[in-house]
């Protein structure tokens, strides 16, 4: 009697793990068995409930004998993957996975094994489709023909037998259809990628000089070298300054900036070789630092015009700066050569403004332009802070400035470059701050311009009628400036950072000119302040 008990106690507990291990979640469950397992010899009782585990001892450590959690994982990759591509699989190959993964006993031999199988045929195939993805006139090595290289693309189904179903030869027969067309016209093909190779060839041979002049400007240690030149085939080679070895593939030991500002070299003498009309560069140069970016332009635009795209017709579009300083204010080359123009687009229309020289100031020059102006006295006052900010020049007037726009009354104004406790801004400092920004505005009284900044009414009405978005945005810093919490955390940091003095540029275009803080941040203010 206590056998039959035993036996039927082991298959209740069978039919149910059977039933868990069909569930992907458990596999937490299985670890969780496993791991309780090793307390079960110091006591009788279970490590996690605390319940008597005694007359279930054998039982239990049968679970970690049978099932193995990585294999149960395994497993049920297998059920989804007949539930979710079952089509793709030959009829005999589902029935028999089917039957393999509804069996409720330990897996035999060959049943593994026939898993094995599918999973190496999975494998082999999908190396087969990622080669046929990646195919360009890259994978064309030297050495290599054309055809060889197609032909080894070809799919054999045959030797995929898991997987001879209607929807895999479907795929397959289109794939290798589309590839015996190409084997075709393989003659062609062969010719234009020996065309390809001659033309690097000539371009590295008639300017490797300057190519290589390019990568010690940039500070690239590499220098480039042109082999087997009598034979048919060429081999670009790259070696390190310091050291006497070639390097064959260049992409393994070039980081992906090096291999862009090399790439872009390229494509200049193949833009020089076949005198296109137009030539468009998108966004070249963004990506580099300083020296790089200059380096890169100097190659690009300065030299004879037959080494560079000098005096060619280049659109070049670029989220960067630094090289429209260069062609509008800084290099004398491009004198009347080139036009700038500031892209803008709202509510799908595009806009565009243009960018001359006098059009490109440093930041002081912008503050003072907007001091002389006829915008409201308040605005003028955010700007000459931002003067005496950008010149670092954070004397009384500057202390001044700052105790306004922190809202404080006279009476309570601290001087930041005192020791906290002893900060007090005397009335001496005070008064000579005051009379050094009456300077610069006449106009200007403490006390009426604070009850401005405290008036939320006044500052709304201001925000709502700026002329400009970059006037919006410290208007909007004013007006929040106690609840600036309360703003998302990512627009309040563009807010923080416009707000103080965040730009190391030399030269930059006139926020009050040019549409420069982005429309979404805009619209995000203008939500806040109606709301």
């Amino acid at each position: 009697m206590v056998i039959n008990a035993y036996i039927w106690e082991v298959k209740t507990f069978w039919t149910a793990v059977s039933k868990l291990i069909k569930n992907r979640n458990c596999i937490s469950w299985l670890d969780w068995q496993v791991k309780g397992e090793q307390f079960l010899e110091i006591s009788d009782d279970c490590p996690y409930c605390t319940s008597p585990t005694l007359d279930k001892k054998e039982v239990i450590k049968l679970v970690s004998k049978v099932y193995d959690k990585t294999v149960i994982k395994n497993f049920n990759v297998i059920v989804e993957a007949l539930q979710n591509l079952g089509e793709y699989f030959s009829e005999n190959a589902n029935q028999t996975l089917k039957s393999i993964t509804e069996k409720q006993t330990a897996l035999e031999d060959s049943e593994m094994n026939y898993i094995v199988v599918v999973k190496q045929q999975i494998d082999d195939l999908l190396l087969k489709l990622r080669a046929l993805k990646s195919i360009s006139p890259l994978s064309f090595s030297e050495d290599e023909r054309a055809e060889e290289k197609l032909k080894g693309l070809i799919i054999n189904i045959d030797l995929f037998d898991r997987f001879k179903s209607e929807k895999t030869n479907e795929v397959i027969t289109s794939l290798n259809d589309s590839l015996n067309t190409v084997l075709e016209k393989v003659g062609l093909l062969q010719g234009e990628i020996n065309k390809q190779k001659g033309l690097v060839k000539k371009l590295i041979q008639k300017y490797g000089e300057r190519i290589n002049s390019f990568l010690t400007n940039a500070g690239y240690k590499y220098t480039v070298e042109i082999s087997n030149e009598e034979s048919k085939d060429y081999k670009l080679l790259l070696r390190h300054v310091e050291s006497s070895e070639k390097i064959n593939k260049g992409d393994q030991f070039l980081s992906f900036g090096e291999r862009n500002a090399f790439s872009l070299v390229l494509f200049m003498y193949e833009v020089l070789y076949k005198k296109p009309d137009l030539i468009v560069l998108d966004d070249p140069i963004s990506s580099f630092d300083k020296n790089k970016k200059y380096a890169i332009m100097h190659m690009l635009f300065r030299g004879k015009s037959e080494d560079c795209l000098l005096n060619k017709t280049v659109l070049m579009l670029t989220h960067d700066l630094d090289p429209v300083i260069d062609t509008v204010k800084v290099l004398k080359e491009f004198g009347n050569l080139s036009e700038s123009k500031f892209l803008t687009t709202k509510d799908g229309i595009l806009n565009e403004t243009d960018i001359k020289k006098h059009n490109l100031m440093s930041f002081a020059q912008i503050c003072n332009k907007m001091i002389k102006s006829n915008e409201d006295e308040l605005i003028k006052l955010i700007y000459l802070r931002r003067h005496y900010e950008i010149i670092d020049d954070l004397g009384n007037e500057y202390e001044v400035l700052s105790n306004l726009f922190h809202k404080r009354n006279k009476e309570d104004c601290t001087d930041h470059r005192r020791e906290i406790g002893n900060d007090a801004l005397n009335e001496q400092d005070f008064d000579s701050g005051q009379n050094k920004i009456k300077e610069k505005i006449p106009t200007f009284n403490y006390q009426v311009s604070l009850s401005n900044i405290r008036n939320q009414g006044f500052l709304k009405n201001l925000f709502d009628s700026a002329q400009n978005n970059y006037t919006k945005l410290n208007l909007f810093r004013l007006l929040y400036d106690e609840n600036i919490d309360q703003v998302p955390s990512v627009l309040r940091k563009f807010i923080n950072e416009t707000y103080h003095i965040e730009n190391e540029l030399i030269c930059q275009l006139d926020p009050n000119e040019y549409d420069l803080i982005p429309h979404f941040i805009i619209d995000e203010c203008n939500n806040y302040v109606s709301q």
